[in-house]
């Protein structure tokens, strides 16, 4: 499994890379010059073994889990129901006055004398 890192993710590492140095036993988590170097003549860094297998197998765990979650309607469907009931309403308003108008033009000449 490899990562290909964006700018921000480079220096978000590169700034705690000297940070980890002393606390992490891995030694693929800390930047060399070497890699550094990659990255700024590339324009991209890819990073082998970046992850611990149990990470790895964690990482794909948790990624399956949240693939699997039921899913959930969000406020956008909730919009778009209130907006559908709304636009029902006006047009349903806009029949019964063009009937109520058309019912009182019959009623005109229908029993109207002229």
């Amino acid at each position: 499994m490899a990562f290909l890192l964006s700018k921000t993710q480079f220096v978000r590492l590169l700034s705690t890379a000297a940070a980890t140095a002393t606390k992490t036993p891995y030694k693929n988590q800390i930047l060399s010059n070497e890699l550094v170097s990659q990255y700024h003549r590339d324009g991209f860094l890819l990073m082998e073994d970046f992850l611990t297998p149990k990470e790895k197998k964690d990482l794909i765990e948790w990624t399956n889990e949240i693939q699997n979650w039921p899913e959930t309607k969000g406020i956008i469907q909730f919009v778009l129901f209130i907006f559908h009931c709304l636009f029902f309403l006006i047009i349903i308003s806009l029949f019964w006055l063009c009937f109520l108008i058309l019912a009182q033009f019959i009623r005109i000449f229908l029993f109207s004398s002229f």
